[in-house]
């Protein structure tokens, strides 16, 4: 009977760990990436499109441009989008703005 009991708990273990592997699944299935903001015709940006609308280049995670676009900015505008502090964002949203706006990295200032 001790060895009856053992096999049905193994059983409803594997069956729970089972159910919650699917339940991972399923969670892992939504979309990788959300729609951050759009940009143009009202399209959907990728979490790693260079947001300037001029340029189709990628740029890697934790970057706020592509290569091209960050080395065409100004020395000041770099090093104040460098900056991590509570006026980051801010930073951040004017770039973006003037992206929008049209202006090319290369006139972009920022002086937070």
């Amino acid at each position: 009977m001790g060895q009856a009991v053992t096999v049905e708990i193994v059983i409803r273990v594997i069956a729970l760990l089972a159910a919650a592997v699917a339940f991972a699944a399923a969670w892992s299935a939504r979309p990788a990436v959300l729609r951050l903001r759009t940009h143009g015709g009202n399209s959907p940006m990728s979490a790693l499109n260079c947001p300037s609308p001029d340029c189709n280049a990628q740029r890697r995670t934790g970057q706020y441009l592509c290569w091209d676009c960050w080395d065409a900015l100004p020395t000041l505008t770099r090093r104040a989008l460098s900056i991590r502090d509570d006026l980051a964002r801010a930073r951040l949203q004017i770039l973006h703005r003037q992206l929008a706006a049209g202006a090319p990295p290369h006139e972009i200032e920022i002086r937070l």
